[in-house]
């Protein structure tokens, strides 16, 4: 054991010491205890990040005794502290502030019920005591249909005072419109609309200024103005812009220059073999035509015929009917009767034969 404490090096001892000493300072503020010097061993090497554990706590003099409170105050490293003077107070820039409440109108005048709700009031009580074991809606229900089977002479009673109130009920909101409290809540709401308009402005100037890194007023921020290198110029215009500007003429006076007018699309060129294609296509299409024209000439000349056969054999046989019809026996009165004579004196002759 002593061998291996024998070939520990100062540095290692130094180093060791210093951990401890800086974890005491950390648990210190925690544990409520005040920390306190703890001078190095004068048979240690000096150590440059030891110097700051070696310095001289001040003693508190008996004045400052007096004033502050014998409970030392806890301080820890991990606080974080301001960079900027005392009186900036950091802000968020878009941050929005309170939003302004819309004043309530005056209670306006109740709507008259429906028919159908003045029914449903007066007979609720009737049909809840004769279900009591159904649901609020399974009620409903129940009085919808006895509405719907309720006879119209009934339904016009609750009708007309429905009527009687919506009359009642539109003089009043008339009186309501016109009443000073009214007006004067239009007058404080337009007021207030206008007021949240100009904060939401302010706040969209605030949010834009802020995006475009221009200065904001605000009396506690301060904000250096950059040396822009796009200043305008005298004009009004900037490098990017006059830049861009250029981009834009140039392509569009390359399009005069390349295009279809001066300089014509090679596909549109005919060239002599193109023209031969073209006329052997010509000649084709004509030839194709013409095949066309002769196979529907053949199709009429087909279609006229079959069509002349129909007319002749309706014809035909319109001669045949009207050739019967008047080769029919005629039958009047007068023959009728002589036909039956005539057969009378048959059956006679035949029976006087028979006898």
């Amino acid at each position: 054991m002593s061998a291996a404490f024998r070939s520990v090096t100062p540095n290692a001892l130094a180093l060791v010491f210093h951990v401890y000493l800086f974890s005491e300072r950390i648990r210190g503020p925690y544990m409520q205890q005040s920390p306190l010097s703890y001078p190095m061993p004068s048979n240690l090497p000096s150590n440059p990040a030891m110097n700051y554990y070696n310095q001289p706590q001040s003693t508190p003099t008996p004045n400052s005794a007096v004033n502050q409170p014998s409970t030392p105050q806890p301080t820890t490293p991990f606080t974080e502290k301001s960079l900027g003077p005392p009186s900036f107070a950091p802000m968020k820039l878009g941050a929005r502030g309170p939003e302004l409440k819309m004043p309530k109108p005056p209670k306006p005048p109740d709507k008259p019920l429906m028919p159908y709700m003045r029914y449903s009031r007066k007979v609720w009580e009737q049909v809840k005591a004769a279900h009591q074991d159904l649901k609020l809606w399974e009620i409903g229900k129940i009085i919808g249909g006895m509405w719907r089977e309720l006879p119209e002479n009934e339904k016009q009673e609750y009708m007309d005072e429905y009527e009687i109130e919506k009359s009642q009920y539109n003089d009043a909101m008339r009186n309501y419109h016109n009443s000073p409290m009214y007006q004067a809540y239009v007058s404080a709401k337009s007021k207030a609309q206008e007021a949240q308009a100009a904060v939401q402005a302010y706040a969209e100037e605030e949010e834009i200024a802020g995006r475009r890194g221009k200065k904001v007023t605000d009396t506690r921020i301060s904000i250096q103005p950059a040396d822009d290198e796009d200043e305008p110029q005298e004009d009004g215009l900037w490098e990017k812009h006059l830049a861009s500007s250029r981009y834009h003429r140039n392509h569009r006076l390359i399009n005069e220059i390349l295009g279809e007018s001066v300089v014509p699309d090679v596909r549109t060129v005919v060239t002599t073999s193109r023209m031969a294609i073209l006329k052997r296509q010509v000649l084709s299409l004509i030839t194709h035509q013409k095949k066309l024209e002769l196979e529907l000439e053949n199709l009429e000349k087909q279609h006229n015929k079959r069509k002349r056969l129909l007319v002749e054999s309706s014809e035909t046989f319109s001669n045949k009917m009207r050739r019967i019809c008047e080769d029919r026996p005629s039958y009047d009165d007068d023959r009728f009767e002589d036909t039956v004579q005539d057969e009378m004196d048959k059956i006679r002759n035949i029976e006087e034969k028979t006898d």
